[in-house]
């Protein structure tokens, strides 16, 4: 093969080929082919193994080391995304990572990455245009929150999986024998118990029942707590939809049993009793069911999950 070199004046070429199809330049429209003589974008590559290789030759482990990167610019040069491979962690091996950055408006951030161990973070807020398909529940699945505050829409694939919520200590909060009612669940959690002291029954807002803790003490005897109003709830929840499902704990720790009643609106079900009864020292838990969204004809229905189970003050 010949070869040529410049001389003091430039030599113009106008179309380029090498090798038959093995580098072409379209001078034309100013594009370049590996593989083809007719690209369709500035540069194209083509063959039975279009592979693309980018090398980094210098000898490092540290984290991060040894990256290579697809930089995105804009008219101004400014890059507007980039992604990374590179070396995960700091051993003397050949773990890899994947980093997806974009700019928001300030500089280059980190978006989402892709450990060697296949664990994925995500920096910011992910949002899921259609559900998330899960094939395998041999190990359970968990949800965390620094704040506790949860809110998922959710399907138990099968009796041999399992659904854990935790707080940011890893308490749980709720697991799957907790949400067995209905099909598909939306629950909101917010994990914190409010005490109501009052010798006489009260009625408990749907911001104290919706995913929540109620404890009553020095309550007298024959006493009803009474839920907020199948309205009220409904508003509570955001995008509330029929099917939305939550859990609620009631904690007895007076000397006399409670009975919870249902508001307007709110239907006590297994059995329809006029309440569900609290005994003194005990705790029992609840999952509550919209089963209508519609204004002014709110509906929602109240399940007994657990018959009672002792609590320590």
């Amino acid at each position: 093969m010949g070869s040529f070199k410049a001389n003091a004046s430039p030599t113009v070429l106008t179309d380029l080929q090498v090798d038959g199809t093995t580098v072409v330049v379209d001078e034309t429209n100013n594009r370049v082919g590996i593989g083809t003589d007719s690209p369709g974008t500035m540069l194209q590559i083509e063959g039975a193994n279009a592979y693309l290789t980018l090398k980094n030759t210098t000898a490092e482990n540290g984290d991060g080391g040894a990256e290579t990167k697809i930089i995105f610019e804009d008219h101004a040069n400014a890059s507007l995304a980039v992604i990374q491979a590179s070396h995960d962690g700091t051993a003397d091996d050949t773990k890899g990572d994947l980093i997806f950055s974009t700019n928001n408006g300030s500089g280059l951030v980190e978006a989402f990455r892709v450990a060697s161990d296949k664990h994925v973070t995500f920096a910011g807020e992910t949002t899921f245009a259609g559900p998330i398909n899960f094939d395998s529940f041999s190990d359970d699945l968990v949800f965390a929150s620094a704040n506790n505050v949860f809110s998922y829409n959710f399907w138990k694939a099968s009796a041999s999986g399992g659904l854990t919520v935790q707080n940011n200590t890893g308490a749980i909060i709720l697991d799957a024998a907790d949400i067995i009612k209905g099909d598909a669940k939306a629950f909101t959690i917010a994990p914190t118990v409010t005490a109501s002291s009052n010798t006489a029954g009260q009625t408990i807002s749907a911001a104290n029942l919706i995913g929540a803790i109620w404890s009553a003490a020095t309550r007298s005897s024959n006493q009803d707590d009474t839920t907020d109003t199948a309205a009220n709830i409904v508003a509570a929840i955001p995008n509330c939809a029929v099917g939305d499902t939550f859990e609620f704990t009631f904690l007895n720790v007076s000397t006399n049993p409670v009975d919870l009643v249902g508001g307007t609106g709110v239907t006590l079900m297994d059995g329809n009793p006029a309440s569900f009864t609290i005994a003194n020292a005990k705790g029992r838990r609840f999952m509550f069911r919209v089963t209508n969204v519609t204004g002014s004809s709110e509906a929602v229905h109240i399940f007994a999950v657990t018959d009672s189970f002792t609590h320590s003050s």
